[in-house]
């Protein structure tokens, strides 16, 4: 089966934070062949694997190329089978994302050039298009989250303390959970300080339960 055959089936929108699992053989062969033979191809996934979901928006700036290219590449990657698609956005499982971002080893800074154009996207729909539903509103802070502390480790941490101690306040123990996760996310590319905030984290997660 090639990239663009097959039927996608019922797909459910991701959450945050994704964890990659063990990739299939197949998929294994499929994205080798693609980063092999079709190297733009492979150049857009490799991108768009770098946020947890990406949408129309997201896509230009990631590829932040005024070639007018984006919305060609937008109605090509809705046509592979292994692309979800939902309200407008488009994401990989968490297998695929995973195998797709292992394609950045030993392009550390094309990686921090990629997540620092999607804090820039994440930041600016914070600042002038903020979602009023209040859900919608903490994904998008969960994901400047994650790409904060890919760009700038020491405000990322900080972010994290300052989302989880409001989220304390107001007695939102999923939301301060969920901000928890994404950072650990991001766990391996930490310094032993930021480990070490991430390991205090669970015991103030149990404190705001309860427990």
């Amino acid at each position: 089966m090639s990239e663009t055959d097959g039927n996608r089936g019922a797909m459910s929108e991701p959450t945050l934070p994704a964890t990659s699992s063990q990739p299939s053989d197949s998929t294994v062969l499929l994205v080798q062949n693609i980063m092999d033979n079709k190297p733009s191809l492979g150049e857009l996934l490799r991108l768009t694997a770098v946020p947890f979901w990406f949408d129309r928006e997201l896509l230009a700036a990631l590829r932040a190329n005024r070639d007018g290219m984006d919305d060609n590449f937008w109605a090509l990657l809705q046509e592979l089978s292994f692309v979800q698609i939902g309200h407008g956005r488009c994401w990989y499982s968490p297998e695929m994302r995973g195998l797709l971002q292992q394609q950045w080893a030993g392009n550390t800074r094309g990686l921090a050039t990629a997540h620092r154009r999607a804090l820039g996207y994440f930041e600016r729909r914070l600042a002038e298009s903020p979602p009023d539903n209040p859900a919608a509103y903490e994904e998008l802070l969960q994901a400047r989250l994650y790409h904060l502390l890919a760009v700038d480790e020491k405000a990322g941490i900080q972010l994290l303390l300052d989302l989880f101690g409001k989220a304390q306040e107001e007695y939102r123990l999923a939301a301060a959970t969920q901000f928890v996760n994404v950072a650990e996310t991001q766990r391996a590319i930490l310094s032993a300080d930021g480990q070490a905030t991430l390991d205090y984290m669970p015991g103030r997660v149990q404190q705001l339960s309860g427990h």
